[in-house]
């Protein structure tokens, strides 16, 4: 008796092809969903854990204070947090040095605007950090403030954030009366982005969102806030 087997036709074998393209896309596409969540999760952990950093070192150093001349009103936001340690301006200490034997020292954050990235010449959207330590005196509400950019040069002029943008289109910083201190709000990455032209926007994995409020020196704000 013959052997009847046969081989595949035409259409069996494009059939097949088709079949297994279809499953070996299915099986990419959710390998790759896979690395670009993990991927985005790393992008995740490591934009929280920067600006944490920049947050808790603002924190503190707001938390020193015992003077803070500006923001001077709850009602005007401001994009410049002004503060002074060792400084008292009323009260029973007179005004001047808390310690007599430590130089008093100012703090600004501001928001800069204007600076770029030289290697791209985009711009920063940054939280700049002005130190003058040790200082004369500490400014008055009314005293001008220094332009947030990179040619101040009295003192520390640092970047402590990037990508940082105004939360609802409300300035950084606003005097908090209820805790005696100051209210920040800012976000640091946009919230969406477009992966390639054409294609919908998508949640960007690096965008934070930051209100919180920052209490000055417990022990003077009843004589200096």
């Amino acid at each position: 008796m013959k052997n009847q087997s046969r081989g595949f036709s035409l259409l069996e074998m494009l059939v097949a092809v088709s079949l297994s393209a279809i499953v070996l896309i299915a099986i990419f596409n959710v390998f790759s969903s896979m690395v670009r969540f993990q991927i985005e999760g790393s992008k995740k952990s490591t934009a929280t854990g920067w600006a944490l950093a920049s947050l808790s070192k603002m924190a503190k150093e707001i938390e020193q204070c015992t003077v803070m001349p500006y923001p001077d009103s709850s009602a005007v936001p401001s994009d410049i947090f002004v503060g002074c340690t060792n400084w008292n301006r009323v009260g029973a200490f007179g005004v001047g040095a808390i310690d007599a034997t430590t130089a008093p020292t100012v703090v600004y954050y501001c928001y800069d605007t204007t600076s770029t990235n030289p290697s791209t010449g985009q711009i920063l959207y940054a939280i700049r950090r002005f130190v003058i330590s040790p200082a004369a005196s500490c400014p008055a509400n009314t005293a001008s403030r220094p332009v947030c950019d990179g040619s101040w040069a009295l003192g520390t002029n640092d970047i402590v954030a990037v990508d940082v943008y105004r939360n609802g289109g409300s300035l950084l910083f606003t005097k908090d009366d209820a805790i005696g201190g100051v209210r920040v709000r800012f976000v640091v990455g946009k919230e969406t982005y477009t992966p390639a032209v054409g294609q919908p926007p998508v949640v960007n994995p690096q965008f934070l969102k930051f209100d919180t409020g920052i209490s000055l020196v417990r022990s003077y704000i009843s004589s200096n806030y």
